[in-house]
């Protein structure tokens, strides 16, 4: 005070303002293998990770990392060892991802759901055709009891070495339900006989999040064409003559054709 008295020192405390939540927080899960996660933080002084899963119908979240995950820069990776396709399945899984620092605070919890959605072709009978726009139609089933919205399938198939992806609309699966999704692919000459589809669920359920889950299947191909049949007049040299034609599309999907004079 004025008169130069000083009171008993405080009690001291301990404050890290750079022990954010979790950042870019993914989550990747292949057919019969282990779902990886992956996150970043830029925070000061991060010791370590705790990673949980839970379901709706568990009491409290597991702790999955009974050893402590090191902070690893610019990315930390930890793969679900404890996932199993037998019992894991059909199950619907929340992660949450926690940053303790050297002094064992922990952060707020981030999360990021892994969606029970099983996928498979609508038709397994109709094949690819050469030549042609096909519009092959897949099932999505969401076994989850959560409903999985803002998802694009993406489907990649091979053109004699060249990767050519294809996506769907965004879409939506309600739990208990499926949803019929198109996607339109090209008939590429460089088709096998046995076309191999690589096929991703995208599922952005939050800004600076992702969810990937990625299957194969295959379709036999066959070939086809648009056929053209041209109509003329009388043509007389040295002057103006009209043509027409008429194309026939073999295939389902609505095709452009561009002009040039």
């Amino acid at each position: 005070d004025a008169a130069g008295n000083e009171s008993l020192p405080s009690a001291t405390g301990y404050l890290n303002v750079g022990l954010l939540p979790v950042r870019d927080l993914r989550i990747e899960f292949s057919e019969g293998e282990q779902p990886i996660l992956s996150w970043r933080h830029d925070g000061q002084g991060i010791s370590h990770y705790q990673v949980f899963r839970e379901t709706d119908t568990m009491a409290e979240p597991v702790l999955l990392t009974t050893e402590p995950l090191n902070h690893a820069y610019p990315e930390t990776e930890f793969v679900d060892t404890r996932y199993s396709a037998q019992s894991s399945g059909n199950t619907q899984w929340r992660y949450s991802i926690v940053a303790v620092d050297n002094f064992g605070v922990e952060s707020i919890a981030n999360q990021i759901v892994l969606p029970a959605l099983n996928l498979i072709l609508d038709n397994t009978d109709a094949p690819l055709k050469r030549g042609v726009m096909n519009e092959v139609v897949f099932r999505v089933d969401n076994v989850g009891s959560e409903t999985a919205q803002g998802i694009r399938l993406y489907v990649t198939v091979q053109d004699d070495g060249v990767e050519r992806v294809h996506q769907s609309e965004p879409f939506s699966v309600a739990p208990g339900a499926f949803a019929r999704v198109p996607v339109v692919v090209g008939g590429y000459d460089g088709l096998d006989g046995i076309a191999d589809l690589e096929l991703q669920l995208v599922q952005i359920p939050q800004p600076r999040s992702e969810v990937r889950l990625r299957s194969e299947t295959a379709l036999s191909v066959s070939d086809d064409l648009l056929s053209v049949e041209l109509q003329t007049e009388d043509f007389t040299r040295g002057a103006l003559g009209t043509a027409q034609f008429s194309l026939k599309n073999t295939s389902d999907v609505e095709t452009e054709i561009m002009m040039a004079e």
